[in-house]
């Protein structure tokens, strides 16, 4: 699944920001050197995740793909 990047923070861990079914989610993501809105506006990030438990889900992996 694709989804548009909707944030990118740098600092002690940098985290890419996404919505998911209408909930917002962060993960780790170690920036390439981009910047911040060139991420934001040109990259979406692509998941592969299972269902779990209690209906939520588990991220098998991710990476950021250019749209």
């Amino acid at each position: 699944m694709r989804l548009p990047v909707s944030n990118l923070t740098s600092g002690r861990q940098d985290l890419i920001y996404f919505e998911f079914e209408g909930e917002k989610y962060s993960l780790r993501y170690s920036n390439r050197d981009l910047e911040k809105q060139d991420v934001i506006n040109n990259y979406n990030i692509e998941l592969s995740y299972s269902p779990s438990v209690f209906d939520t889900y588990v991220v098998k992996n991710y990476r950021i793909v250019h749209k």
